[in-house]
């Protein structure tokens, strides 16, 4: 294990493009919005197959070359792990082609969120290239509570579609013909908004829990394939 000084005075870690911390990205083809933020005092390192999140194309090699680098001259093995985390699960029952409508669930908390959680290994004897692997997170883990889900805002028509079942119910629509009848709505929509609102020393003790779970994880992996 070397030393945050034996580290960044290595030529490689002087190789480094940093990220600019934090890093917002919104993934394609994802509702949801992503910050990348390093440990304090730490740079935040990206290489390009780490897209959707990295800021860099696939096809550049600075960052993975300077690790390669930084391996060879310091004889170590290199680890950067990234550690996702979500506020919410949601799910969905989809909408059928032939269904009137679709139940979608929240279920708030602290998860570790698949693909996007995992752990870069970098491994050179020269500095020009070396052996490289990932280990991927490939379900969703729960951590906890963070905090609590609020409703801020609710828009829907549910009183417009009671006034039409009441009068249908009532049958004045047979016996009052000259009834002003309600409105009938044609669908029925229920919106709602709704903040994750967040209790920082809740939130703390959380990501450090998963971290360290996930430390555990990825070093379970490297002692148990230590060479002989």
């Amino acid at each position: 294990m070397l030393g945050w000084d034996e580290i960044s005075a290595s030529e490689g870690f002087k190789k480094l493009d940093p990220t600019p911390d934090p890093f917002i990205k919104k993934p394609f083809a994802d509702s949801r919005t992503v910050a990348v933020v390093s440990p304090e005092y730490l740079p935040l390192l990206t290489v390009g197959p780490e897209a959707p999140l990295s800021d860099r194309s696939p096809f550049n090699l600075g960052n993975a070359r300077a690790l390669n680098s930084m391996s060879a001259a310091l004889k170590c093995l290199v680890m950067i792990p990234s550690l996702a985390m979500d506020f919410a699960a949601l799910t969905g029952s989809g909408h059928r082609v032939y269904g009137g409508g679709a139940n979608v669930g929240i279920q708030p908390g602290l998860f570790m969120v698949p693909l996007f959680t995992h752990f870069n290994f970098y491994h050179a004897k020269i500095a020009l290239a070396g052996e490289g692997g990932r280990l991927i997170l490939e379900d969703r883990v729960a951590v906890g509570q963070a905090g609590e889900l609020v409703q801020t805002r609710n828009f829907n028509n549910n009183a417009q579609i009671e006034e039409w079942n009441a009068y249908i119910r009532s049958n004045a629509w047979w016996t009052e013909p000259n009834m002003a009848a309600p409105s009938r709505p044609t669908l029925g929509y229920n919106y709602s908004n709704y903040q994750y609102r967040v209790d920082p020393a809740l939130l703390q003790n959380a990501v450090l829990d998963a971290a360290r779970a996930t430390h555990g994880l990825y070093m379970g992996v490297i002692n148990a394939n230590r060479p002989a």
